[in-house]
């Protein structure tokens, strides 16, 4: 029997209840957190992918590196709903 996650506060709630995937990234672009929607579009879990590098579960662009770096430089966030993903083939 595996042990219950803990409960979720009401951030986490909000951002589970989200349709848009959201992942958190460190400065390194390691994953330290991500939504149900993101977990279903990576194909992976945060369990499994906490503290992995985002290109283990996806192609990163350089044009998508690139913005990230950007992302770093600025300190602001980033959304681009032109961006095209490819998402690793998981074997699943």
């Amino acid at each position: 029997m595996q042990p219950m996650p803990p409960p979720l506060n009401a951030q986490e709630h909000i951002l589970d209840a989200m349709r848009t995937a959201l992942v958190v990234l460190d400065a390194s672009f390691r994953v330290q957190a991500m939504n149900a929607a993101a977990e279903d579009l990576l194909k992976t879990s945060l369990r499994a992918s906490r503290g992995h590098s985002l290109d283990a579960f996806m192609v990163v662009s350089p044009r998508l590196a690139g913005q990230m770096q950007e992302v770093i430089r600025q300190q602001a966030p980033l959304t681009d709903r032109a961006q095209t993903l490819r998402v690793h083939d998981r074997g699943e």
